[in-house]
């Protein structure tokens, strides 16, 4: 009997441990502008989930990525891809797991 319950409580606790879930990854940009007075926009995204089920560290480290990749596209869209760089302009991403 000892056995069996030790058993189970093994089993349960690793279904628990390593559970894979969907998840979300809710996204707010802000982009400032100082060049004619300082002008702030925020733009939030929330993408939809991701296509496989993953461990939340798994969707952190997703969320994080995304985060890195939506911030690059929002600086090189005000920077034109970099040819113009002007120390006025700043963006930076910050993505929450849902």
């Amino acid at each position: 009997m000892k056995r069996n319950s030790l058993f189970v409580c093994g089993v349960l606790m690793f279904l628990l441990i390593s559970c894979k879930k969907e998840h979300t990854c809710d996204c707010i940009t802000t982009h400032v502008d100082n060049s004619s007075g300082t002008i702030t926009k925020e733009i939030k995204s929330t993408s939809k989930a991701y296509s496989e089920k993953m461990t939340e560290k798994q969707a952190k480290a997703a969320c994080n990525h995304e985060a890195e990749a939506v911030n690059s596209s929002y600086e090189n869209y005000w920077s034109n891809n970099g040819a113009v760089v002007d120390p006025s302009f700043s963006t930076s991403t910050n993505c929450q797991l849902k």
